[in-house]
């Protein structure tokens, strides 16, 4: 599988009391606006099956020139509703690695995991993820697909994005095994993962 483009992510946490209007408006107003926009693939919102960030907006874009359009930009402000979010951060990234074949529709679950490494390590902790975790990863069950980020700007620097077809597929023996970061584990400085389920979300 190649992948070529840019993605826009977008995570949310958004109050309790506000989670209906939030998410009649993104359906209703910022995600056909999204999809207008020149240089947009595609735009999605997940959500989280347990914990935070509760939601995720992923933004396919043709190229990284897309991601500083003027209508873009405003279509991915969420101005109306930043009192509303108990926090929030967007990253543009550029695709660096993918492996298997993306399922035609769209899996039912993604697993998300961001890393920051230790300056200096990129290239070892690259060649590890791409060489040996993902395939080892891709090899368990409900695996079916997964694409590598670099963040254009900021951090998380690095964002793995796998394609499920079960929503407990963290929890089987086999990926038990591979879990984690390896030899790469010295060097890593911060990390994060989470489920997401498309769908639920109504985006």
């Amino acid at each position: 599988m190649r992948v070529s483009g840019a993605l826009v992510v977008l995570y949310a946490d958004v109050a309790a009391g506000s989670a209906a209007p939030f998410r009649a408006w993104r359906e209703e107003e910022q995600i056909p606006a999204l999809r207008a926009c020149p240089g947009v693939r595609s735009a999605t919102w997940v959500e989280s099956l347990e914990g935070q960030p509760q939601l995720l907006l992923l933004c396919a874009l043709e190229d990284e020139r897309a991601a500083g359009g003027v209508e873009l930009g405003a279509a991915l402000a969420l101005g109306p509703w930043l009192r509303e979010l108990r926090g929030w951060h967007r990253r543009t990234y550029r695709p660096i690695f993918a492996l298997g074949e993306m399922p035609s529709p769209p899996s039912p679950f993604l697993l998300t995991v961001r890393a920051d490494v230790t300056p200096g390590a990129e290239a070892a902790f690259n060649a590890w993820y791409d060489e040996v975790h993902v395939p080892e990863v891709l090899g368990c069950p409900g695996f079916l697909a997964a694409t590598r980020w670099e963040c254009t700007e900021g951090e998380p620097r690095f964002l793995a994005l796998y394609e499920l077809d079960r929503a407990d597929a963290l929890a089987t023996p086999e990926l038990n095994r591979v879990y984690g970061f390896g030899p790469t584990a010295p060097s890593i400085r911060s990390e994060h993962g989470r489920i997401y389920a498309r769908g639920r979300a109504h985006g």
